[in-house]
């Protein structure tokens, strides 16, 4: 802290702003970052104009509240940590931290991630519940004679969900299934008609399937049908 200033400098300061000086003002040079001093203020007069007098004298009473304010901040908050590190001891993951403590996730992962902590594996993903459960209300419908439309619609589920799930999980409708073989024994009678030396369009009526359909054989047999695929006129 610097020397009080002398009374030359002050009247040089209050001359220039226009300002009275009281004949026991006291003011000295604060350098920056420093609180809780007293400084001059000033006072306006009911004459008009004002003069600089001394803050009253209370240089501390800010920064104890600043203090204690800090203070209890800071033990809240290592008993906090302290917590989270016990429970985190105890293998919880993040969310039964969460439960336990009443905060936010947020504020656990950076708390967690400033002590220098990894998070524990999740004992439970809800994702991963929601979807075993979708599966196992289709896979149940299903196994009842549902179509995956129908079970989809019973569900709640979008149809493109069922489907999807469907297709990872090898969940099959009645329907689906004697689609399935169906078009098996369709495309095992279709490479019969060709090893007899059939035509496409031939197969096609002895079928009565579309050109769509044998087209579809072809790419999933390998198989090369011989031309022409339309009857001659």
């Amino acid at each position: 802290m610097t020397a009080p200033l002398d009374r030359a400098t002050i009247a040089e300061i209050a001359a220039r702003y226009g300002a009275t000086i009281a004949p026991d003002l006291r003011a000295q040079v604060i350098p920056r970052g420093v609180s809780g001093i007293p400084l001059p203020v000033w006072v306006p007069l009911a004459t008009g104009g004002g003069q600089l007098v001394n803050a009253p004298d209370t240089p501390n009473k800010w920064r104890k509240a600043l203090n204690r304010h800090q203070s209890a901040r800071s033990k809240k908050s290592a008993e906090t940590r302290q917590r989270i590190a016990d429970l985190h001891a105890q293998g919880m993951d993040d969310d039964e931290i969460c439960a336990a403590l009443g905060m936010g996730p947020t504020s656990l992962k950076v708390i967690r991630c400033h002590m220098r902590l990894k998070a524990n594996p999740r004992k439970t993903n809800p994702v991963e519940e929601k979807r075993a459960a979708d599966t196992e209300a289709l896979r149940s419908r299903v196994a009842k004679g549902l179509t995956l439309k129908q079970a989809a619609a019973e569900i709640g589920m979008a149809y493109p969900r069922a489907r999807h799930l469907a297709a990872t999980y090898g969940i099959r409708s009645v329907a689906s299934r004697g689609s399935f073989k169906v078009a098996r024994d369709q495309a095992a009678r279709a490479i019969d008609l060709h090893e007899q030396g059939l035509a496409a369009w031939q197969i096609i009526e002895a079928l009565g399937c579309t050109v769509h359909t044998l087209r579809g054989i072809t790419r999933r047999k390998g198989i090369i049908f011989a031309r022409p695929w339309s009857k001659p006129e």
